[in-house]
């Protein structure tokens, strides 16, 4: 059990290949923060704040993650022996900020497992014969249709287990029925809305019917979880949700009203891996489909998916695909591929990968002593 010494922050800014758009935002300089815990005998686990720098997928941004773990964070957790699972359970005196616990809470998974000697899966019931992790490829929005199909077949061709493309309102069947004709009928195509419509989209979304879509994911905002249960019944493509799962009680609100979706599973999100082991658990019960999604995480963020992508209860290839597919820069070295055109779990202590300094800023510091 950890004795906790300091926290530091790293902020970084990691340049992307192309730009990568949603309905909801335009990423063309990734930048994350990198938050690392140390304990009183110099080791340290990483954990990673996914937020985006405007409040779009959630209400946190960078800004907001950092304040509360700048402010909260050492308010709530001195320098005493802290197991993972403690930490989280103390970190959920803050409300809401779920990236922001999640950074130090996953951290601290990390870091316990660094400490015992095995790696972080060991620790969340992961399967050890699940070594390489099949991953699917997320396409953004591009108005270049022949660049589209072309981005598509060349993944397919490189392994690929599914492709999703960002779509909105005005721009969704004619792109999925162009990658659609790219792929073939089998090919699992999954199409990601980032809550763009609304409950009147419903003769919008029956138009992609026909194309076969492995599910759509979150097509409605990340509150109506009872219009989502309507539109189920008014669609045949599955329905997946993101923004709307925050919590284990998000699913069991869903299951309430009669919606069984397919769960992208996000840590990050949920507040970090406490709350994906209960959704995990609860889905696992329940025969949901649920995968792990990504947010264009660095290789260290990515590790993290990795290493829970492990666990009995995914059972869908999810988004964790190689960042260099999307980053041309990156704060450790890169991920080992996979004969199935995913990615190895990294078997070393922890989550297994070391950010390398020279691309680390001077950090900010914080006892917890």
């Amino acid at each position: 059990m950890a004795e906790l010494e300091c926290l530091r922050i790293y902020p970084v800014e990691l340049e992307m290949r192309a730009s990568f758009a949603s309905s909801r935002e335009r990423v063309d300089v990734r930048r994350l923060l990198l938050v690392e815990l140390v304990d009183r005998d110099g080791a340290s686990g990483w954990g990673e704040v996914g937020a985006f720098e405007h409040p779009s997928y959630t209400e946190e941004t960078l800004y907001t993650a950092r304040l509360v773990i700048e402010r909260e964070v050492p308010r709530l957790l001195p320098g005493k022996p802290a197991s993972p699972e403690e930490i989280s359970r103390t970190l959920r005196a803050i409300r809401g900020n779920p990236m922001a616990r999640a950074a130090v809470e996953m951290a601290g998974f990390d870091l316990a497992a660094r400490v015992a000697g095995v790696p972080l899966s060991a620790l969340i019931g992961g399967d050890p014969s699940r070594t390489a992790i099949p991953s699917g490829v997320a396409l953004g929005i591009d108005h270049d249709l022949d660049r589209l199909q072309r981005a598509a077949a060349e993944a397919k061709s490189q392994g690929a287990s599914r492709i999703k493309l960002k779509i909105e309102p005005g721009w969704d069947l004619e792109p999925l029925s162009a990658l659609r004709e790219a792929l073939g009928p089998g090919f699992p195509l999954v199409a990601d809305a980032n809550a763009a419509y609304g409950r009147e989209s419903t003769g919008e979304l029956s138009l992609l019917d026909p194309l076969s879509l492995a599910m759509i994911e979150q097509p409605l905002g990340p509150l109506d979880l009872v219009g989502h249960a309507r539109l189920r019944g008014e669609i045949a493509t599955p329905i997946c949700l993101d923004e709307s799962i925050r919590s284990a009680h998000d699913v069991a609100t869903c299951l309430a009203l009669g919606l069984r979706p397919v769960i992208n599973l996000k840590p990050s999100r949920v507040g970090g891996y406490a709350e994906s082991l209960e959704i995990l658990a609860l889905a696992g019960r329940e025969g949901l489909g649920l995968w792990i999604g990504g947010m264009l995480e660095s290789s260290l963020g990515r590790a993290h998916l990795l290493q829970l992508s492990t666990h009995p209860g995914v059972t869908l290839p999810g988004d964790v695909s190689d960042p260099r597919r999307y980053l041309a820069t990156d704060v450790c070295g890169p991920l080992a591929a996979a004969g199935n055109g995913g990615l190895a779990v990294p078997t070393s202590p922890g989550i297994g990968v070391e950010p390398d300094p020279r691309m680390l800023p001077a950090p900010t510091e914080i006892a917890l002593g």
